[in-house]
């Protein structure tokens, strides 16, 4: 797919929070990269372009992302230019559908009494620039990069748990290079 946004504001008043991230369903694997500016601006324009496939048990999805926001009175301009890649693959053989008409995933529906086991791998990479015109803040370069090493068991149709490592390094111009690692764990309930 691909999308195009476009906001004018009159007072200054569009704030800035850029990044990339696997959907707003409820089975995305929702580890994002993203920069949030805390600056306003008076234009925000951005493109993106995403893709997905199915092969059996294994899914791909990527996305790319690429704006610009024009800084309000004395604040910089910022661009930004992003991705994500990953794939996954369902051990236990099920498959998961795509559903046009909300360009998402479904969730996954086990087959067996023991549920669907799911493992996955995504890499998130976030690259902000902005002008150096203003003595307030910094911009010339900020970029972030995520690696995402996951499973999933989808103990019934409404009950998922999913064990996350993420290793995330950061570049800012300001405080420098940074590097962390998590490992996050979430039982998902749905109605």
């Amino acid at each position: 797919g691909v999308g195009y946004s476009m906001r004018d504001g009159e007072f200054d008043e569009i704030g800035a929070r850029l990044g990339v991230r696997g959907g707003e369903d409820k089975t995305a694997n929702k580890v994002k990269t993203e920069y949030n500016s805390g600056l306003m601006g008076d234009e925000m324009e951005f493109w993106n372009f995403e893709a997905a496939a199915n092969l059996g048990s294994v899914h791909l999805m990527a996305e790319y992302f690429d704006g610009e926001v024009s800084g309000a009175s004395a604040l910089p301009d910022l661009a930004a230019d992003g991705y994500y890649l990953q794939a996954g693959w369902i051990v236990t053989g099920e498959k998961r559908k795509y559903k046009n008409e909300i360009a998402a995933f479904d969730s996954v529906k086990p087959n067996g009494a023991n549920g669907a086991w799911e493992i996955f791998a995504r890499y998130d990479s976030l690259d902000v620039t902005g002008s150096d015109a203003s003595p307030l803040v910094d911009l010339t370069g900020e970029e972030a990069e995520t690696i995402t090493l996951g499973v999933n068991w989808y103990v019934s149709s409404a009950v998922k748990i999913a064990l996350n490592y993420v290793h995330a390094e950061t570049d800012v111009a300001i405080s420098g290079e940074d590097d962390g690692d998590a490992l996050t764990a979430r039982l998902q309930i749905a109605f």
